[in-house]
């Protein structure tokens, strides 16, 4: 196996694993539904943003599951493929503000659902 495909997969087996934690995290954060899904709109902004949009249309919860865990080992994959540290800090910075602006319209999402209830 080559290191290039080592650091990919490398980059891919952390990420997944800070993205169980945080998954994990969320849930306990959210208390079952009885305490804050902000944590989790923090953690996995992409999820929530398909879920706000499609609230009034279908509920398909396995699905918003699946986008979550597979969030951070793309962000993982996406870091491995970079060639070099100045690139790989490029593609951070990049994944870093892409996260922020998709928490930020999550939040803002969610807020317009709760004023519809």
């Amino acid at each position: 196996m080559n290191i290039k495909l080592k650091l990919i997969i490398k980059y891919i087996a952390v990420s997944a694993g800070i993205g169980i934690i945080l998954f994990m995290l969320g849930f306990i954060l959210a208390a079952g539904g009885h305490g804050t899904e902000v944590p989790s709109i923090f953690f996995f902004p992409w999820a929530f943003i398909l879920y706000y949009l499609s609230y009034f249309f279908w509920d398909h919860t396995s699905i918003l599951v699946t986008i979550m865990l597979l969030q951070y080992p793309l962000y993982g994959f996406l870091i491995g493929k970079s060639n070099n540290s100045r690139r790989r800090s490029i593609i951070i910075i990049i994944i870093c503000l892409l996260h922020i602006g998709a928490f930020i319209c999550a939040y803002l999402m969610r807020q317009k659902v709760l004023e519809i209830y």
